[in-house]
């Protein structure tokens, strides 16, 4: 009766660290996503700012929003800052090409540490 006691106790034992586990697998999944998912929609879209590719801007990439407010708050500032700096590389297009009308003067180098 004893060892009969134990053994179920065993058992239950097991079978709660087992659901336990599984449940807590399942939610450490859902968390890195939650996590990841937006900082990759970023990065994706910071590589292609650097390029000067506006591109992410027209898609719906801006439109997805993390469900944590830090990275929500952070995606957010990104996007408003690429949506300026667009608007002024565009309407600053001759800086960039070194067409005529450039409005940097010719003894003016441009800083390395930018």
């Amino acid at each position: 009766d004893f060892l009969a006691a134990v053994n179920t106790s065993i058992r239950n034992t097991i079978i709660f660290v087992a659901l336990f586990g599984g449940f807590a697998l399942i939610v450490a999944v859902l968390l890195s996503w939650a996590i990841v998912a937006p900082l990759r929609r970023l990065v994706v879209s910071i590589v292609q700012a650097a390029k000067f590719d506006f591109s992410s801007l027209n898609t719906n990439t801006t439109m997805g929003h993390s469900w944590l407010i830090e990275i929500g708050a952070l995606e957010s500032s990104f996007f408003t800052m690429l949506k300026k700096f667009a608007e002024a590389v565009q309407r600053n297009k001759s800086l960039f090409t070194g067409g005529a009308g450039s409005s940097q003067s010719p003894s003016r180098k441009p800083s390395a540490a930018l």
